[in-house]
């Protein structure tokens, strides 16, 4: 006799952008395994249960980081915040 076996994670995450307003991201994973009734259930079902969370949570964490890398400032635009003084420019 066999059983069947599945957890379920999922994590909504709210990351604000530079404007103030928010995104939202939603992860969901589920592992699923065919056990012998004679195996340890619960040791296999916590640790469907960790690799559901830890699936989810390296999910968010690039996608976050992702997310957050495309509002950066980038340093090659013209006018990043830096500016010489018009002492320290060539005289025409």
């Amino acid at each position: 006799m066999s059983i069947e076996i599945s957890r379920s994670y999922g994590r909504t995450v709210e990351i604000q952008k530079p404007d103030r307003t928010g995104i939202w991201i939603r992860h969901d994973a589920t592992f699923k395994t065919t056990v012998d009734a004679l195996e340890d259930v619960k040791d296999i079902s916590d640790n469907l249960q960790k690799m559901a969370y830890a699936d989810v949570h390296e999910s968010i964490s690039s996608e976050v980081k992702k997310i957050k890398a495309a509002f950066a400032p980038k340093d090659e635009e013209p006018f990043s915040g830096k500016s010489e003084s018009l002492s320290s420019m060539p005289q025409v």
